[in-house]
């Protein structure tokens, strides 16, 4: 079983801001899941996320930033 982060530790990680990781897993741009209505994220997804993402700043508020957009433009 992978081990569960926090959005803290996730935070730390990645150097951001814990509403900025909750934002994004709300959102789905990362992977996590509500336990007990708190976010957790496994950590072998964590790290299959940031490989996938190497070649960009996994951090990015631009790929967020575009699917807001996106999903604003696909409901009119």
């Amino acid at each position: 079983m992978s081990a569960l982060l926090t959005p803290t530790d996730l935070a730390d990680r990645w150097q951001r801001d814990p509403r900025w990781i909750r934002y994004a897993a709300k959102s789905g741009s990362i992977p996590g899941t509500k336990i007990g209505g708190r976010w957790r994220f496994r950590l072998d997804d964590i790290e299959a996320y940031e490989t996938r993402h190497s070649n960009m700043d996994p951090l990015s508020m631009t790929e967020l930033s575009a699917k807001r957009q996106a999903a604003k433009e696909s409901r009119r």
